[in-house]
């Protein structure tokens, strides 16, 4: 199962074929699974990081909340809580900063 797995980890047709050939087993390893789980959570991490990031830069050239959901075309109630957020780290709103305040925040709800 290792070597499968370490061979077949980064193609998933390669994954499908072995799966097939050996009736679903290598496929169904939990290693595959938190594999592609990690790899949603990190791209799921870094958009909402890179909405942050977009938010600080437009509160620090003092852009009003309805211009930036405007600009963003994001979710405003999920823009109010990050605006909300950063406004406690301002005039300066270090995005790093946010970024630690706000995923916290989604953490502990």
């Amino acid at each position: 199962y290792k070597v499968a797995y370490k061979l077949t980890r980064k193609h998933k047709n390669i994954q499908e074929k072995a799966g097939e050939v050996m009736g679903g087993q290598v496929i169904d390893l939990p290693e595959f699974r938190i594999y592609d789980e990690g790899i949603a959570e990190g791209k799921l991490k870094g958009a909402e990081e890179h909405l942050i990031k977009q938010i600080c830069r437009k509160l620090r050239k003092n852009k009003s909340f309805d211009q930036i959901t405007e600009e963003l075309e994001e979710d405003k109630k999920h823009i109010e809580e990050i605006c909300v957020t950063a406004s406690k780290y301002g005039p300066e709103y270090d995005e790093d900063t946010v970024i630690k305040a706000v995923l916290q925040k989604t953490q502990e709800n």
